[in-house]
């Protein structure tokens, strides 16, 4: 199989400033703790990702006990809903592994933890732009503050978090 990447951000970009029904919204006004990965998750999704559970069975308590990366309606994963969790599901799947800022690309993602601790939030590279003196700047989309084709140069500049980047697997066999 193949990860559609422009899929995944053509879908980022369609919501980055929306939510989608069908799918649980994290947002802190709805009494979550952000929405930034399972808006990340839901491209990831849309780009390609088969959901996954433990052991081959979909049940209320793999849901529940975060096993696996899945989601309905109702409820989600904790690796689809909870940036840490996320990190450790792409990492130990082998769907996505850390790289360099200059390997990324549309349909990458970019993980933050604040002064080098826990992850806390991700979001999808969505595009490239050229800067005024021909650097690459490249632009992403995510959730908790609503971000569409917002400059990570500029996002990292404004904060003291450490960026993890990370390079999603092009063909998968999961």
């Amino acid at each position: 199989m193949r990860f559609l990447r422009h899929a995944a951000a053509q879908y980022a970009m369609i919501w980055a400033l929306n939510r989608n029904s069908k799918y649980p919204d994290y947002s802190f006004e709805n009494g979550g703790g952000g929405d930034c990965t399972n808006f990340v998750s839901q491209a990831m999704y849309a780009g390609g990702w088969p959901m996954t559970v433990a052991g081959g069975k979909s049940t209320l308590l793999n849901v529940v006990r975060g096993i696996g990366w899945l989601s309905s309606d109702e409820s989600s994963s904790d690796a689809w809903c909870n940036a840490s969790a996320f990190a450790d599901f792409i990492e130990e799947s082998r769907r996505a592994k850390v790289c360099t800022r200059e390997e990324l690309d549309v349909g990458d993602l970019v993980t933050h933890n604040p002064n080098g601790k826990r992850i806390d939030h991700v979001m999808i590279i969505t595009g490239k732009k050229h800067g005024p003196s021909g650097e690459i700047d490249l632009l992403f989309c995510g959730h908790t503050s609503d971000r569409l084709n917002f400059s990570l140069a500029l996002a990292e500049s404004r904060t003291n978090m450490i960026s993890r980047y990370w390079k999603v697997a092009d063909v998968f066999k999961w």
